[in-house]
């Protein structure tokens, strides 16, 4: 059970599934009214992800000399949230600091 003051404590972040395929409007729209940063998991999608396949997605990172992940993680950050990519892959690691 939480106590009187407990309850009045706002978390600074909401950790939350944030990529162009579930923009969670609803909830930035919210951690944003009280002050709440949010910050994007699964911001590249599963590991078969859809969006590798996506042309406009492919056109976008190929115009910019960048992979489509890197185009997913910039995503994310040009909207003021925070991102938290996923992978083992040294060379994706690599990448992903390259943005």
């Amino acid at each position: 059970m939480l106590t009187r003051a407990q309850k009045q404590i706002v978390p600074a972040v909401n950790q939350i599934e944030l990529h162009p395929g579930y923009p969670s409007p609803k909830v930035v729209a919210f951690n944003t009214s009280k002050g709440i940063h949010s910050t994007g998991y699964s911001c590249l999608g599963s590991q078969d992800s859809p969006f590798y396949k996506d042309a406009t997605l492919l056109k976008i990172a190929e115009a910019r000399g960048k992979t489509p992940q890197q185009v997913l993680l910039v995503w994310g950050l040009t909207k003021g949230w925070s991102v938290i990519p996923k992978s083992v892959t040294p060379s994706r690691v690599q990448a992903n600091f390259l943005i």
